[in-house]
């Protein structure tokens, strides 16, 4: 219809009223442009909100889950440490039986803790990294990818580094576990079979010991660098979220 009377204002050579619905047009066209970007925006922000809140429940959890493999590793040195104090006096003590058991049974285990990535490895595969406007928090989340991976190859070198020493203590030490203890991370004093008094002479045993205590509290060390990564990228997040108003009291 604006067509229409364009042309017959045209034809009427009634310039004023050809200029109103040439203005009227382009204002039109400006309106909806100015409309498409706000939805644009919007549902840009909207993604990127949700990202946020996402990324926060990943790197949250994944501190928990550091937390727990720190506590872990820590039970793992303590028990070692009862072995080589154990051994120097060669004796066992009755509170001590059970820590003096699974410190040969978990000797050499390395458990470093879990990150949950895969949020930040789908910014990184379909390249919406940028969805997120806070550039601090996106370096954050590049160093901390960077980090794992530096920290990954630790822990494979750590758990390479003790593994003689781990065959060498299960050499001397036998584990006889029923069918129904199969697969759990702890065993009974009853389970471990070893002689005592050749162990205390053994050197190269209390070396190997001592070797796996080495692994729990290196293992410590750099799980406690990654955490304090993830806590501190967790209330970054936490921060952008919050100031964007989003809820998180139920979290």
């Amino acid at each position: 219809m604006i067509f229409r009377r364009f042309r017959e204002n045209i034809k009427r050579q009634d310039w004023f009223s050809v200029w109103i619905e040439i203005l009227a047009v382009i204002f039109g066209v400006f309106l909806a442009l100015q409309a498409d970007n706000w939805n644009k925006r919007r549902l840009e922000g909207l993604e990127e909100l949700d990202y946020l809140n996402r990324l926060y429940v990943d790197i949250t959890t994944s501190a928990e889950t550091a937390k727990l493999a720190i506590e872990y590793m820590n039970i793992h040195a303590r028990r070692a440490n009862v072995v080589l104090q154990s051994l120097k006096e060669c004796r066992i003590s009755q509170e001590d039986r059970l820590d003096f058991a699974n410190g040969l049974y978990q000797l050499g285990n390395i458990v470093p803790p879990y990150l949950a990535d895969g949020t930040i490895r789908e910014l990184h595969s379909t390249g919406k990294e940028f969805v997120l406007q806070n550039s601090e928090i996106r370096t954050q989340l590049n160093n901390l990818l960077a980090q794992r991976q530096y920290y990954s190859s630790f822990f494979d070198i750590v758990a390479g580094r003790v593994e003689p020493h781990v065959v060498y203590v299960h050499s001397k030490v036998r584990f006889l576990i029923d069918e129904s203890d199969a697969g759990k991370q702890e065993v009974s004093w009853e389970a471990a079979d070893f002689d005592l008094q050749e162990l205390c002479r053994d050197t190269r045993f209390y070396s190997a010991v001592s070797a796996g205590r080495v692994s729990s509290y290196d293992t410590v060390f750099w799980s406690e660098r990654e955490l304090s990564v993830l806590e501190e990228l967790s209330k970054a997040l936490r921060t952008e979220l919050e100031d964007r108003g989003y809820d998180l009291s139920q979290r």
